[in-house]
């Protein structure tokens, strides 16, 4: 499953992908997950409760997740987001490495 998140994240984005989450997992126990952040701009204020509420709820079902950005948002990620407390494994690539993120997600 992969996502690219293009400008500022909401609310109902997050509500939007806890929704296709949800009816993946009606048929998958887990998944691996793909985020492309390379046109993210940050997200909304009111929308961090809401990614705390999917970490809580799917961190343990994500098995591994591979996030895809320019080396701003690495930056950004590592020091502001925990990933260990989205998936089992994680792994960051940089914008041009995009193929190689489905692959070391589909090993």
């Amino acid at each position: 499953m992969g996502y690219k998140v293009i400008g500022k994240l909401s609310k109902d984005d997050y509500a939007a992908i806890m929704a296709s989450v949800e009816s993946m997992l009606q048929q998958e126990s887990s998944f691996r997950l793909l985020l492309d952040l390379a046109a993210f701009e940050g997200e909304e204020a009111e929308a961090s409760g809401s990614d705390r509420r999917f970490r809580r709820k799917h961190r343990r079902l994500i098995t591994k997740m591979a996030v895809v950005a320019d080396q701003r948002w690495h930056e950004w990620v590592m020091a502001t987001v925990d990933l260990f407390y989205y998936a089992r494994e994680n792994r960051f690539f940089d914008i041009g490495e995009r193929q190689a993120a489905w692959k070391w997600l589909r090993a």
